[in-house]
């Protein structure tokens, strides 16, 4: 054989297709290699994804649990707060009635400077001493006009 005519065949019986395949599998390779790094970046940051998650799930369980202790605070709080406006209610009402009686009282012993000179002679009568239903003193109080 004739190893000048080697180099002048070969284009000749292999075709450009073949001569290129050597460039063509260089490309290849390097482009696998390119994928292969890629596909490593992609597991390293899915690492950091999970280790991510992991931390959050941790801090929502956290929370979860927070969150349910200031559930029952806020639920102690409300029965408490229902007490007092009961205890407040009690008191107003209480206060009201104390209210009523020293305006009574007021009246009762004062009547006669505030009222005297239009309507003398008149007597304070109390309520359970009254006679009759439509607030009418009784007959020994109408006709003395004193108690």
């Amino acid at each position: 054989m004739h190893p000048e005519w080697r180099a002048e065949l070969r284009p000749l019986i292999l075709g450009d297709e073949i001569l290129g395949m050597p460039a063509a599998q260089a490309r290849t390779d390097a482009r696998i290699d390119d994928l292969a790094q890629a596909i490593r970046d992609l597991v390293a940051a899915q690492a950091r994804t999970d280790a991510s998650i992991q931390q959050l799930v941790a801090a929502q369980a956290r929370t979860d649990s927070r969150l349910a202790e200031l559930a029952v605070s806020v639920q102690a709080l409300t029965t408490v707060a229902e007490a007092l406006v009961s205890r407040a209610n009690r008191a107003e009402g209480r206060a009201g009635n104390i209210e009523r009686q020293l305006l009574e009282l007021r009246y009762e012993k004062h009547y006669r400077n505030w009222f005297g000179k239009w309507l003398w002679p008149i007597a304070v009568v109390a309520v359970d001493e009254m006679g009759s239903a439509d607030g009418c003193p009784s007959r020994r109080h109408r006709d003395t006009g004193r108690s």
